[in-house]
């Protein structure tokens, strides 16, 4: 048994892999799939055969491989030949104490003093063989602060050194096949959630995430929402496990500048972004036919760095698609109370908050009126507002937008002292610069944009205006959102007639600035127009270029799809 017992630990420190605790540190671990590799009924069978415990009541082999195999490796791992811990097998197998119910804790072995120094070599080597698995079994679990977690660190996403105590972090993760968890790429992101976080921010979004966990109804909900793959506390921190977002967040896809530049782009983004309204309905229960759920939720913190971008691998006219994600200040109700009582101001994020929303001071702040789900909508009306000038406008044209708010809430001292300076309302109604914006945004439009003015004029009017007027649900605007771009799908713009840029460098500036190529000078001279600019030859096509020095989209005509460059 001596021999036996040194192999395996021999075999163990070999094939051992580095995973690591809750807290960062590194530990090692077997995985269960190993163990299945190493032991066979025949070499079980001569283990407790030298061991001589093969008279006793024991599970057969094929018992102990499928039930207790890692139970049976920890004993033949501790065992010495002055210790036969192998004889506490039957004991444990009487009382039901499985694999199922590692890591144990003190007392399950007898109290004699030849079962205390078991026990205590159990308890210190038992986290070598159980690795935490994910899953269904996951859900807000107390974890020992020894167990190990079967996955490496790849890099920090946000909560970066020197943030904070009470900063909740979020940590890119690579998978171990140990986890039994699969996912695009083996990566997930793991929320980090320090102690004073742990029973508001945690709760909310656990409360959300466990919200849509119902058979059948995973794939609906992942189209909108981050995927949920466990939760779980280790010392005075609290962990969820997410989806990982392969493009970042919305926000991080603005500074990128990767403007849509086609039609079928620019219809794609807002199709794919506005398409989260489905998702809204489910967290607003307005759908109950998809969730049967007993909770309404509002998440209260709609902006672009709480939507996520995935790449998109369906097709489709964009390569980008959404999700929400971050519950952490999302308040719930009763459905049956759904259209009568309000739900907790959680006070969420201020920039992109509604109206209703407003507090002009401290106090104000402290006191809870409550809301209603309609926050959501200003919030994400505000969202697909920001993408229509960005689209148009790029990320210069975005951070351009948000000093003209700036500039018209400063003179209000009470809303810039509170942080509402760069919010979309003076605290009653949206500002003016907003419809301003879009009347410039639209003078910048490329040729082919005929669809972000009423796509605006539909957010602008639907959901951008004060609760009393009233604001539309998620169903109401999605409906309209939709029923805009079915009819933009049936009338697509004529390519041969198009606008002319104005607002834009004109033509007339292009050629003063430039000394363009001799053989074009003709068709620029011949493309001089107020307001249309009509190609006869099939030779010809208009193309859109941006200058970034000039500030401006500059149209430029070509021959055979060879770009005039300046």
């Amino acid at each position: 048994m001596d021999s036996i017992s040194k192999d395996f630990g021999y075999w163990v420190k070999k094939i051992c892999i580095q995973g690591l605790t809750g807290d960062g540190k590194e530990e090692f671990y077997i995985s269960e799939d190993d163990l299945r590799g190493y032991w066979n009924e025949n070499l079980i069978s001569d283990v407790l055969w030298q061991a001589g415990v093969h008279r006793q009541t024991l599970p057969p082999p094929r018992s102990i491989i499928k039930s207790y195999i890692r139970i049976f490796s920890i004993l033949v791992y501790i065992a010495t030949p002055n210790l036969p811990s192998l004889a506490y097998l039957s004991e444990l197998n009487e009382k039901g104490s499985d694999d199922h119910i590692l890591p144990f804790m003190e007392g399950c072995f007898p109290g004699t003093l030849e079962g205390k120094e078991v026990e205590a070599r159990f308890l210190q080597s038992q986290f070598l063989f159980s690795p935490v698995v994910f899953g269904s079994g996951l859900h807000g679990r107390d974890l020992h602060s020894r167990c190990v977690l079967p996955l490496t660190f790849e890099r920090q996403l946000s909560g970066h050194f020197g943030s904070p105590a009470n900063t909740v972090t979020t940590k890119l993760y690579k998978l171990h096949k140990a986890s039994k968890l699969q996912t695009k790429d083996d990566l997930v992101v793991i929320k980090e959630y320090p102690k004073s976080e742990i029973g508001h921010s945690f709760k909310n979004e656990l409360k959300a995430y466990l919200s849509f966990q119902y058979p059948g109804n995973e794939d609906y909900v992942s189209k909108y929402f981050l995927k949920y793959h466990g939760s779980f506390k280790q010392k005075d921190k609290a962990f969820i496990i997410l989806e990982f977002a392969d493009e970042g967040s919305l926000l991080e896809l603005y500074k990128s500048n990767r403007v849509p530049r086609t039609r079928e782009e620019l219809l794609g983004l807002f199709e794919n972004l506005s398409g989260l309204l489905r998702g809204l309905r489910l967290l607003h229960a307005q759908d109950l036919r998809r969730t049967n759920r007993q909770l309404r939720g509002v998440h209260q913190d709609l902006k672009p760095a709480n939507i996520f971008v995935f790449r998109n691998e369906e097709g489709g006219t964009y390569k980008y698609s959404f999700k929400i994600g971050d519950f952490g200040l999302t308040s719930f109700t009763s459905d049956e109370a759904y259209h009568i009582k309000k739900t907790r101001d959680n006070k969420g994020g201020i920039m992109y908050n509604a109206p209703e929303m407003t507090n002009y001071d401290d106090f104000s702040r402290s006191l809870d009126e409550g809301i209603s789900h309609l926050v959501d909508i200003w919030s994400f009306g505000c969202v697909l507002f920001e993408a229509a000038v960005w689209a148009i406008s790029d990320e210069r044209g975005r951070e351009e937008f948000r000093s003209l708010r700036c500039e018209e809430n400063d003179p209000n001292t009470l809303l810039r002292n509170q942080g509402y300076g760069a919010s979309f309302h003076n605290g009653d109604r949206r500002l003016d610069a907003v419809d301003k914006t879009l009347d410039r945004v639209l003078e910048q439009r490329r040729f082919f944009d005929d669809i972000t003015e009423g796509f605006c004029e539909i957010v602008l009017k639907h959901a951008m205006v004060p609760v009393r007027k009233p604001r539309y649900d998620a169903k109401e605007l999605g409906a309209a959102i939709r029923q805009y771009f079915e009819e933009k799908a049936k009338t697509p713009q004529t390519p041969w007639q198009v606008p002319s840029p104005t607002g834009r460098t004109s033509i007339t500036e292009l050629d003063q600035r430039a000394n363009p190529r001799g053989q074009h000078r003709e068709e620029i001279n011949q493309a001089r127009g107020d307001s249309t600019v009509m190609i006869r030859s099939m030779e010809l096509a208009i193309r859109t270029v941006h200058i970034p020095y000039l500030k401006k989209q500059v149209w430029i005509l070509d021959e055979n799809l060879s770009c005039i460059h300046y």
